[in-house]
């Protein structure tokens, strides 16, 4: 029984091994059954980590959203056909009775459908699972439609994988969804959750990709996020809960011990959701003298005066934080209560660079009805709080279902139009197109987006990207190199 993190045609990987694959795994080890993880996604990108040009090979493939219908659709394509071939190579996929895909990015499906495809014409044709972050989602249940795919995982796995070991039929199992046969995503407690056992070989791979070198590991410290912007999935998922910390000492000793980790991704949407939380987790760290950077999503609300030296001290060093806007109408509209005073926000981000919690500041531009105006004060913002920022992420407004903007379209002045593709192939539509009520179509709102955004990232390179470069080419005379070559890096590297 193997789980399979595939590629991404995008080039998008995270700088560190998947956390799925890894829990799974540590939860059947303990129960002595063997897992196989199998990281095709580190893989592929550390094969081709000297190619100079063409920086993603997948690319020309799977990316390709009318070539690869058409293959999955039985009109044989030549070069997915051998690009599926070399993977099922380098992950031997072909000598397991069960496979599983963890898919992180609806782009990695392409990849892992052609995989399955391809298993189920061998032979002895496994059982195929899908899995992943992405099933929180309820639109991909016509995946089962598909020949290939035998069962999706909806919320946590071990349940699944449980059975699975022992034999047992996944019908009826706790949010497995079968044909036929719909499932509410299943939940393992926090302080169940097996310690993630990582391959070797895979962390050495990205430490090797990183720009600096250092071995970085993701943990699930918390889930949930108390905010509710109505523009976010997550709108209804406030019952935050934490990891006891007791058990996340423990654990990270054991990856420290395990890997020599260098540093720890919290993940989920805020790690700050409970302030007494993350100080108790900080002062923890401090006693057990761990020496382990870490850090995650989190938000301005609950970083007080006080706790920020203290995670400091603990060996923070840098934090994700949603900015979003700086429209103060467009915060209200969309209830971004994770601070609603920019002069607070600017305060903290001042005494986070103080203390050495270096930023990635994320914004959305051109939200429904947004006007210069408000696109000028975001820019604006931008310039006053440049200084403290290490990097800037900045994506177009994307209208998510499952979130209040997408339940109640007429509130929020849009009207989301029909899915293009529908049934079997709908995740290669990846953004639900949608008009603005009164204002924009979606055609001019498209091109309104590309110039704000491309507006945006200019003067974010300028007052931020053109610091941090030459801040790293202070530390290292080769970056300039790295960066002429394209050799894959990941950024999180920078914050170290």
């Amino acid at each position: 029984m193997a789980i399979v993190t595939p590629p991404l045609p995008d080039g998008a990987i995270s700088p560190m091994a998947n956390l799925g694959p890894a829990v799974l795994r540590g939860d059947l080890e303990a129960r002595g059954y063997a897992l196989d993880t199998l990281d095709l996604c580190g893989a592929v990108r550390f094969e081709n980590r000297r190619r100079v040009g063409r920086r993603f090979p997948l690319d020309p493939f799977y990316a390709n959203p009318d070539r690869l219908r058409a293959h999955l659709d039985g009109d044989h394509d030549a070069a997915i056909a051998a690009a599926t071939e070399a993977l099922l190579r380098e992950g031997r996929l072909d000598r397991y009775d069960v496979v599983g895909f963890s898919l992180c990015l609806d782009t990695a499906l392409g990849p892992a459908l052609c995989l399955a495809r391809r298993l189920k014409e061998s032979a002895r044709p496994p059982l195929i699972v899908l899995g992943g972050p992405i099933f929180e989602r309820s639109d991909f249940g016509y995946l089962l439609e598909l020949d290939a795919v035998d069962a999706i995982v909806k919320g946590d796995g071990e349940p699944a994988m449980r059975a699975l070991a022992e034999g047992r039929p996944l019908e009826g199992i706790e949010g497995v969804e079968t044909r036929g046969r719909l499932a509410r995503p299943a939940s393992v407690p926090l302080d169940e959750k097996a310690c993630p056992v990582f391959e070797g070989v895979d962390v050495e791979r990205y430490r090797r990709l990183g720009l600096k070198g250092r071995r970085w590991l993701p943990y699930l410290l918390t889930r949930g996020c108390r905010y509710r912007c109505s523009f976010c999935r997550d709108y209804t998922n406030v019952r935050f809960t934490y990891t006891p910390t007791e058990k996340v000492l423990d654990d990270l000793s054991r990856l420290r011990r395990d890997h020599a980790v260098d540093s720890i991704y919290f993940g989920e949407s805020n790690i700050n959701n409970d302030p007494d939380a993350i100080a108790a987790l900080s002062e923890g760290l401090v006693r057990r003298e761990l020496g382990v950077a870490w850090g995650g999503l989190g938000t301005i609300s609950g970083l007080d005066p006080e706790l920020i030296p203290l995670m400091a001290r603990a060996g923070c060093r840098f934090l994700s934080i949603g900015v979003e806007t700086a429209s103060e109408r467009l915060r209200e509209k969309w209830n971004i209560g994770k601070c609603r005073d920019l002069g607070e926000i600017r305060r903290r981000l001042e005494l986070l660079h103080a203390h050495g919690i270096r930023v990635n500041a994320l914004f959305i531009v051109s939200f429904p009805h947004e006007t210069r105006e408000d696109h000028v004060d975001t820019m604006r913002f931008l310039g006053e709080v440049a200084g403290y920022l290490t990097t800037v992420g900045a994506s177009e407004f994307d209208l998510v279902e499952g979130s209040p903007a997408h339940m109640r379209q007429g509130v929020f002045g849009l009207s989301a139009r029909p899915r293009p593709a529908t049934g079997r192939y709908a995740f290669l539509d990846r953004y639900a197109a949608f008009d603005e009520i009164g204002g924009l179509g979606w055609e001019a709102k498209q091109r309104q987006a590309r110039v704000r955004l491309t507006r945006f990232e200019q003067a974010a390179r300028l007052r931020v990207g053109l610091p941090l470069a030459l801040r790293l080419w202070r530390e290292d005379p080769l970056y300039p190199l790295r960066r002429l070559v394209r050799r894959p890096y990941f950024d999180y590297d920078v914050y170290l």
